[in-house]
């Protein structure tokens, strides 16, 4: 068989121009990051890494104080652990990338050969010349990240940028990223056309986009008798509540649907305020 031909470098340039770096997004849940410094912008980075679910072993043979006071407290979805001793190629084995604040050029290039040696991924914090790869300036509103980069020629500029997508966004965005996530199942197994279902998400994206967190209170009653009777709309409505009454003959496993963080309430000898701050939904079954 005669191997086909090759494609000319033109052809892919017309669909993309050239990047000076690949935007790519780590999932580091449950899995080992090693960080090596005890220094405040060390912490931040052990913070950070620990945000995004990883387990983090720091090796500092001299923490300073935010350093010590973040590892009793662990991470927001990981965990740290300080390790109070100076780090070994032997500490690299098994984790998914390392972090480092090198004292000197030295340090770096030692530590830069012995993360190339493993095959793990390496950032040196303001050394960009041992960097496999770099942080940029973060929007969360998790589960939407956006990841901002200039790669390292003008960090104020990336965190400039970054306040102004901040200022633009909803505040409440993160939850519709939720619900969406929430709703996808749903939405495939009730909306049979692509077509329809593309209408539905540009919809649902154009409400979100437009969301605000406090103002524009609504009240929704559902009476379905099973949650497989729920509409698209009171789904949405149940995961976006702010207070929820509920009566005494709810269905069993509509309340699944409705958000944790959401007040409820019974119905019974409740008296109901259409004014109420929130938004409202009313269970009647």
């Amino acid at each position: 068989m005669r191997p086909l031909p090759r494609l000319p470098s033109r052809t892919a340039a017309c669909r993309i121009e050239a990047l000076s770096v690949l935007p790519v997004f780590f999932d580091l849940k449950g899995r080992r990051a090693v960080l090596i410094g005890g220094s405040v912008a060390a912490s931040w980075k052990a913070e950070l890494l620990a945000a995004a679910g990883a387990h983090v072993d720091i090796y500092a043979e001299r923490p300073g104080g935010e350093m010590l006071n973040l590892a009793p407290n662990g991470g927001l979805a990981g965990s740290v652990r300080l390790i109070p001793m100076r780090w070994s190629a032997d500490a690299f084995s098994g984790a998914a990338l390392i972090v480092a604040d090198a004292a000197t050029k030295a340090e770096a290039l030692e530590i830069s050969s012995a993360a190339a040696s493993a095959g793990i991924p390496l950032n040196v914090i303001d050394q960009p010349d041992f960097c496999g790869f770099q942080f940029g300036a973060i929007v969360n509103r998790s589960p939407l990240v956006i990841g901002i980069s200039t790669s390292g020629s003008v960090p104020v500029l990336a965190q400039e940028i970054r306040s102004r997508i901040e200022s633009i966004l909803p505040p409440n965005l993160a939850r519709w990223v939720r619900i969406a996530g929430r709703l996808r199942r749903v939405v495939s197994q009730r909306i049979a056309t692509a077509c329809e279902r593309r209408r539905f998400w540009e919809s649902f994206v154009a409400r979100a986009m437009s969301s605000k967190s406090h103002g524009g209170a609504w009240m929704t009653v559902i009476t379905a008798p099973t949650p497989e009777d729920l509409t698209l709309r009171e789904i949405r409505a149940l995961q976006v509540a702010d207070v929820i009454h509920v009566g005494d003959c709810c269905p069993a496993g509509i309340l699944d649907f409705a958000r944790r963080e959401a007040r409820r309430i019974n119905l019974a000898g409740c008296e109901l305020n259409s004014q109420s701050a929130g938004n409202v939904v009313i269970i009647r079954g």
